[in-house]
């Protein structure tokens, strides 16, 4: 989806890795207790992210849970 040229011309294009998920780093903590990907914290990375760009409606494309 990122390099879809339909949607380049249109949107500004953003990727990031979740936490534990691809090159980040694992959250503070990560050694004294367990980590799970809840929905509520999903959507808190996902707003601080947000705030942090100061984006403006942004459309969210391709996110999943992986089942949660």
């Amino acid at each position: 989806m990122l390099e879809d040229p339909e949607l380049q011309a249109d949107f500004r294009m953003i990727a990031f890795d979740m936490p534990w998920c691809g090159r980040s780093m694992p959250p503070r903590g990560h050694r004294s207790e367990q980590f799970e990907m809840t929905v509520d914290l999903y959507f808190g990375i996902i707003r601080e992210f947000v705030k942090a760009l100061g984006l403006y409606k942004p459309a969210l494309i391709g996110c999943s849970l992986e089942g949660v």
